[in-house]
């Protein structure tokens, strides 16, 4: 079966620079609207979104421009970085830090999730989206779009790691 057609939208950039966030609720430095004029949207029938604000509200502002259906979904959640959610990267001691960073790969932040785990809740949507002609847009995180290279272009975590994956700039996944 050919997958559907998806083009991915990291939201815009957050206003919490050297905080360590995931799913902790973040401001971002653009309003929906402006971060609206500032892509070239392509036309599509559903929007996806992550229920983190900072994407659901520009999901939100996509989807009434385009008269599409917008659809949140858990899953599409970033990493959960657990017991460090919120925390300025400064101040997480060597000592949390080095178990994971380590073995990233398999480990997790206390009270956290893996790359695995990550990975298998966005396979898990991936898997459920409509064939083609239909085309999706999906408004998320730099982590459910480095899970979705290793599932949708069956690339290896340390690959997709190196990728760039840059706020507001449409990435075409076919």
């Amino acid at each position: 079966m050919m997958p559907a057609r998806l083009t991915v939208v990291r939201h815009a950039e957050a206003s919490c620079d050297g905080v360590c966030y995931g799913r902790a609720d973040v401001s971002v430095k653009l309003s929906p609207e402006a971060a609206l004029r500032q892509v070239t949207w392509p036309a599509v029938a559903t929007v996806w979104s992550s229920p983190s604000p900072r994407c659901r509200d520009l999901a939100a502002a996509v989807a009434a421009q385009q008269r599409a259906s917008l659809r949140v979904d858990e899953r599409l959640y970033e990493m959960d970085f657990g017991a460090w959610e919120g925390r300025a990267w400064r101040d997480i001691s060597e000592d949390e830090l080095t178990p994971w960073m380590s073995d990233w790969q398999n480990a997790a932040p206390p009270g956290g999730e893996t790359t695995s785990q990550l990975t298998a809740r966005v396979a898990a949507w991936h898997e459920e989206l409509a064939t083609p002609p239909h085309r999706h847009l999906l408004v998320a995180h730099a982590g459910v779009v480095r899970a979705l290279w290793v599932v949708h272009e069956e690339m290896m975590w340390p690959d997709a790691m190196e990728r760039a994956v840059p706020h507001l700039e449409p990435i075409e996944l076919r």
